[in-house]
């Protein structure tokens, strides 16, 4: 008995630890794309952006150029935590990245719904990120471990 759960515990974490390494992937591309959109275009002298007004105003200074690398870490973001999910995995890559893409979507929606942005921004991320994760569910299915 104690072999057949075996393989079924062992595909249980082999998830579970694919699920984790694909949000730390996410995470760390849309974080690394956002830090190199402050240091192209950084927010103006004396703002603080952790404070709510000033998080505002740096939102309504921003340039178009500097939305389009936030958003590009969006979409990157889901692409990579998804490819590196469904390639850990070695299998079950829909749910994993349809997953990711969920967790970057409810990002989305808080930060558009919380700052002001172009909006361009929330009609390329959202279908931008359900694509790239499909792309990545699709490669990461196709390439197989050797």
């Amino acid at each position: 008995m104690n072999q057949e759960r075996a393989p079924a515990a062992h595909r249980v974490a082999r998830l579970g630890a694919a699920w984790i390494a694909g949000v730390v992937a996410t995470m760390g591309t849309i974080l690394g794309f956002e830090s190199v959109g402050r240091a192209l275009y950084p927010p103006p002298p004396g703002l603080d952006p952790a404070r709510a007004a000033d998080a505002v105003a740096i939102a309504v200074a921003m340039p178009p150029a500097a939305f389009a690398v936030v958003v590009l870490g969006w979409v990157l973001g889901a692409f990579v935590g998804s490819l590196l999910a469904v390639r850990l995995a070695r299998g079950a890559g829909l749910l994993l990245a349809g997953g990711i893409a969920a967790l970057v979507l409810a990002g989305i929606h808080s930060v558009l719904g919380t700052l002001p942005h172009p909006v361009w921004c929330g009609w390329v991320a959202v279908p931008g990120t359900v694509l790239a994760a499909l792309l990545a569910a699709r490669l990461g299915r196709r390439w197989e471990w050797r």
